[in-house]
């Protein structure tokens, strides 16, 4: 973990590629694209495991699936090849890992769930949205671990004058369902209306995950 490092290229249009400014790329020293300083070894096992699942589900049911019926050559010329990946491009996900549009509308409802709460500053709103030994890192490295934790820092939070009148905007973007009880989700949060010491509004403070 101490090789981790934050690896982002907001203009990005493309695969990967350490060569910075070439066309229809995204630039990548160190050949990932995110925040590798947040990775754990629970989210890799967990990571791990549901693709070890969906890979052996993919296994068992072509042994046990029926043999395709024989063809002609002649009738097999006729079937055009695969046309090859371009370089960089990844396979869609199989349908056993995906979520259906209910599993993607109940991620995406969770942002208005937070941002409800956070918005009329209920801590309990706000920390019941994660499981009990759920946590959460905050951009300076802080991390508050399990649901109690997350509780007792937003109610100390919100007991301040400082916080009386922020508003949360919380945005998801892409969800990637690696099995149908695994997904991850990138995306954007805003919070705006803290206050200082002089009772100043500051300017937002926004970052992307």
């Amino acid at each position: 973990m101490s090789k981790a490092v934050k690896d982002y290229d907001a203009g990005g249009t493309g695969p990967l590629s350490r060569v910075k400014g070439k066309p229809d790329t995204t630039y990548s020293p160190i050949g990932i694209w995110g925040d590798a300083t947040l990775a754990t070894r629970e989210k890799g096992r967990v990571v791990v495991e549901a693709w070890v699942a969906g890979l052996l589900g993919e296994i068992e049911e072509t042994r046990v699936a029926a043999v395709p019926a024989a063809r002609h050559a002649r009738d097999r010329a006729r079937v055009p090849d695969m046309a090859p990946r371009a370089p960089g491009a990844t396979l869609a996900p199989p349908a056993a890992t995906s979520g259906s549009p209910g599993d993607e509308r109940d991620i995406r409802r969770l942002t208005l769930d937070f941002q409800a709460a956070w918005n009329i500053l209920d801590s309990w709103g706000v920390a019941s949205l994660w499981t009990p030994n759920g946590y959460l890192q905050h951009a300076d490295g802080v991390v508050e671990r399990g649901r109690q934790s997350i509780l007792e820092a937003r109610a100390t939070m919100f007991a301040r004058r400082e916080y009386r009148f922020s508003r949360h905007r919380l945005t998801i973007g892409p969800i990637n369902f690696i099995s149908r009880d695994v997904a991850t989700a990138s995306g954007t949060w805003e919070l705006m209306g803290v206050m200082d010491e002089n009772r100043k509004v500051l300017r937002g403070l926004a970052l992307t995950r």
